[in-house]
């Protein structure tokens, strides 16, 4: 039940060769991340459907009572209102209520009748001079700019202790309340932590927000935030949604790969659920661990493998590059603090796996290197409204996302497990989009 509110290949010769066994863990850690990138519901408007989002917002707060109305009102200004002094936008310019982000035809609609809207600024033109938004308007990116940690530098900036990446928003709904990872990259450890680096970095603010406003503002997106009614059901105690069956062939075929079972490697059945599994399908589930069984990597280190749990996979996006991001020169910390190099438009979380407490602790032990090009399984429960998908906004349908998915199986988990290469038939991709539009 809806809501009130929605280079080609990674082949060894890219990567120096003490590096090619680092993609075995990395599929490992979650091979198939449909790394649906967050969109709107693409008719969010600026002005009527974005009033309208408010009131129905603030009337449910009402209903809704309780002794925190106080502070979720408060919350609520200050997602949809407070600016901090800086460039004009707030927490909504980005993140609808309806939708808990922003679609193409949204960001295209709100530049042809505003180029000034607070969407764009010179800090995400293409050339951060402001003339220019086609990146934004085509991919649905924006510059994020992450320390570098002491495992990683920049081989043609040695000197950088930071780096600005191009990257996708992530939708907010669902998340406060039942997700523990925040980010492509995991490295919000909270929600206040998650908000002060979002008006610092897309805000330029004038002040700081309070650590009041930060925890209404959490407290907010906890209570009211949801893909579903079903979704805040569970987020309240009750019954973990299920799989919908499906009603129409299409989708009951579709249904089949997202069941949790044994991955059937002639039919594909299985292979979406190995990681989208869980109430909001972004975990990976026991059949990972099948396939990517404990190997001794590091002989001074323990055997690394999949295990089920984890949120976070790699799905060769980055190695594609498909929006022709710039391509970084990395150096990362391998075995013995040997400096490997390595070439990639954005690490993902070797920028930041340290400092994620999901993922087992026996990963924070391993060389940055293994963990390049992994970025978090985001929930599949709406996907059908957060088009442009991926972390670099490279898909912009459904359709295009499957396709991707193809092209990764095809090729063996993107050359990890060329053993278990898994063909989808035009009538398989047809009826797995049908089923992600029923989610």
């Amino acid at each position: 039940m809806k809501s009130r509110f929605e280079r080609e290949d990674r082949s060894p010769s890219r990567i120096a060769p003490a590096t090619q066994a680092v993609y075995a863990l990395a599929a490992g850690f979650a091979i198939a991340t449909l790394a649906l990138l967050s969109a709107c519901r693409e008719s969010v408007a600026p002005g009527a459907h974005a009033a309208a989002d408010d009131a129905h917002m603030r009337a449910a707060i009402e209903e809704r009572g309780g002794a925190d109305k106080a502070q979720l009102l408060e919350g609520m200004r200050v997602f949809s209102q407070e600016t901090f002094g800086g460039n004009g936008r707030t927490c909504e310019t980005c993140h609808a209520l309806g939708s808990g982000t922003f679609g193409l035809a949204d960001a295209r609609e709100r530049y042809a009748k505003n180029p000034h809207d607070p969407l764009f600024r010179a800090i995400d033109s293409d050339d951060g001079d402001g003339k220019s938004y086609d990146r934004l308007l085509k991919y649905g990116t924006v510059r994020v700019t992450i320390a570098l940690p002491p495992n990683v530098k920049l081989a043609d900036d040695p000197n950088a202790t930071a780096v600005t990446l191009f990257r996708r928003n992530l939708v907010t709904h669902d998340v406060a309340a039942l997700d523990p990872v925040l980010m492509w990259d995991g490295r919000a450890p909270d929600l206040p932590f998650q908000a002060q680096d979002a008006i610092r970095t897309h805000m330029q603010p004038a002040r700081a927000a309070t650590r009041a406003e930060l925890d209404a503002v959490a407290a907010f997106q906890k209570a009211m935030l949801f893909t579903s009614d079903d979704m805040r059901a569970y987020a309240n105690g009750g019954a973990a949604p299920s799989l919908p069956p499906g009603r129409s062939d299409a989708e009951k075929r579709g249904r089949e790969f997202f069941v949790a079972q044994p991955v059937d490697l002639k039919t594909g059945h299985g292979i979406c659920a190995m990681c989208h599994g869980g109430p909001r399908l972004d975990t990976t589930t026991k059949e990972i661990e099948r396939f990517f069984p404990p190997v001794p990597f590091v002989p001074e280190l323990p055997p690394a493998g999949l295990a089920a749990g984890i949120r976070f996979g790699f799905t060769n996006v980055s190695a594609e590059n498909k929006p022709g991001y710039p391509v970084r020169k990395w150096l990362l910390e391998g075995p013995g603090g040997k400096w490997t190099p390595f070439e990639s438009p954005d690490l993902g979380i070797a920028l930041s796996y340290t400092q994620i407490a999901s993922l087992p602790p026996e990963f924070a032990k391993y060389p940055a290197f293994f963990f390049s090009e992994i970025f978090k399984i985001p929930s599949l429960r709406g996907v059908a409204r957060k088009a442009p998908y991926f972390h670099d906004g490279s898909a912009a349908t459904l359709e295009e996302a499957v396709e991707h998915y193809q092209r990764f199986l095809h090729g063996g988990f993107g050359f990890l497990q060329p053993q278990a290469r898994i063909e989808l038939s035009e009538q398989d991709r047809a009826d797995i989009v049908a089923y992600l539009k029923l989610l």
